[in-house]
């Protein structure tokens, strides 16, 4: 008798586990609208200039279509869930970019790696955007973790000095439908 209890209790956490695994994704689609009162500054103004952002969202296939004020078209982006990688042309840098996506629990985090040209100099970038809608679904913050590299460029008598990784945040609100 106990085995049997034994059994059905562990094929009742493992269906649960299952379904649990299966929750739905939060809707992220619509056009979503910077609030610059709320959002922090980056010091990457090609970041800090984002106006807005339409996002379609079929899972596993996300699009993004971000409007800079230093760029007259809206910049499309293209990601998916599923762990497929995806290039990212930069604009700004003329860089390309790997970005890999992932849902972790209801936050889609996208990961960027790839080199950028700044100051005449070539950098490495490491950056991680994770986007989060809020409990009512009008608000999505996107919180910007850039890891700076440890081989960065402060140095005291020639050697490194580890840096910490710089983190912001980016609120949108979603708009109103016409």
């Amino acid at each position: 008798m106990r085995k049997i209890l034994f059994i059905i209790f562990l094929t009742a956490i493992g269906f649960s586990l299952g379904h649990a695994q299966d929750n739905p994704k939060p809707n992220l689609a619509g056009k979503w609208v910077v609030d610059f009162t709320k959002s922090e500054k980056t010091s990457n103004f090609f970041e800090d200039s984002e106006s807005w952002m339409v996002i379609e969202q079929h899972e596993p296939e996300i699009r993004m279509a971000r409007k800079f004020e230093s760029i007259t078209p809206a910049v499309p982006f293209i990601f998916y869930t599923d762990g497929r990688d995806a290039n990212y042309n930069n604009p700004g840098s003329k860089s390309t970019m790997k970005t890999t996506s992932k849902w972790v629990g209801d936050k889609l985090v996208i990961h960027f790696i790839g080199a950028g040209i700044s100051a005449n100099k070539t950098r490495d970038i490491n950056i991680i955007h994770e986007f989060k809608l809020s409990k009512d679904g009008n608000t999505l913050t996107k919180k910007i973790i850039v890891i700076v590299p440890r081989s960065g460029e402060n140095r005291i008598n020639s050697l490194p000095v580890p840096q910490a990784n710089q983190e912001f945040k980016k609120v949108y609100n979603r708009a109103p439908n016409p």
